[in-house]
């Protein structure tokens, strides 16, 4: 029988508990930080001896199931900071489309926010989760148009 250090590898992964696992990729994080020259040869090594249109099919596929996940998960923030600031619906007119509603600041006051705690496009549903969705008197849940007409008011007083 030959010896087959992919299978190995692969079952020895498989393996390991989360605690070793943990263990594990804290060395190799440490090493790779101690070494930074070494990391970059052996990953120059890898990727040569990979072949690049391996290496372009792999690195297609890693993105390709990453975007899914970053997907669902923004999908997902989305909807529970949503339900946490009066629902899935549009609060002017009732709109219940998802895909075009979005969350709004009840006292315009957006932009000094996004400068502050530099929270741009889709991060504000991440860090509100995290804060623990705060200050519910703040935001509300409009459609795109809602939030653009409030917005075209907002300029025509002139505030």
């Amino acid at each position: 029988m030959v010896f087959d250090r992919k299978e190995y590898s692969k079952n020895y992964y498989k393996n390991l508990t989360k605690e070793q696992r943990n263990k594990r990729n804290a060395y190799s994080r440490g090493w790779r930080l101690k070494n930074p020259e070494k990391y970059k040869a052996s990953k120059l090594k890898w990727r040569k001896n990979m072949g690049e249109t391996k290496w372009k099919a792999l690195c297609k596929k890693h993105n390709k199931k990453w975007s899914n996940y970053n997907k669902q998960k923004l999908l997902e923030d989305k909807k529970n900071c949503f339900e946490a600031y009066g629902g899935c619906v549009c609060k002017l007119c009732n709109f219940k489309d998802i895909r075009a509603l979005t969350l709004d600041h009840v006292n315009n006051d957006g932009a000094k926010e996004r400068k502050t705690k530099r929270l741009t496009g889709n991060h504000i549903y991440s860090y509100l989760r995290r804060e623990g969705y705060p200050d519910k008197h703040r935001y509300q849940v409009l459609c795109f148009n809602c939030n653009t007409i409030k917005e075209a008011i907002r300029r025509e007083n002139g505030r």
